[in-house]
């Protein structure tokens, strides 16, 4: 993943999960010119709050302790863009405290890389980053 959003977020004094993860996701989907987002249809990218993520989880059979986590915190209501591009740094912050790195890898390439794929896919066949 290119470093400059976080380059940016970090600069400009953006520590909100919410905020960062836009600015992340915004340069996504700008690199692929999937600007205005309606251009781009995703049903990871389409979930709106913890709800709806949980509901597509559960839907692909992809349920885990980390999941749960994620989407049980009351403080924190996650999108599916936000969920695409979460590091062990934000699940260790915001939702466990103590996930390993093993914990993490394993997170990731069962679940995340899951639902990265579904996104790429979505993305049109003639958009490629630039």
């Amino acid at each position: 993943l290119d470093s400059y959003p976080m380059t940016l977020c970090d600069d400009n004094l953006i520590t909100d999960f919410t905020q960062r993860k836009a600015v992340i996701y915004l340069h996504h989907m700008l690199s692929f010119k999937q600007i205005p987002y309606s251009k781009h249809s995703c049903v990871v990218c389409d979930c709106k709050n913890a709800e709806e993520l949980l509901f597509l989880i559960q839907e692909h059979e992809k349920e885990d302790p980390i999941i749960s986590a994620i989407l049980t915190n009351d403080s924190l209501s996650i999108t599916g863009p936000q969920f695409l591009f979460i590091n062990r740094s934000d699940l260790c912050k915001h939702f466990l405290k103590n996930v390993s790195p093993k914990q993490f890898r394993d997170f990731k390439k069962q679940t995340l890389n899951y639902f990265w794929h579904i996104h790429k896919q979505s993305l049109s066949s003639n958009c490629f980053p630039s």
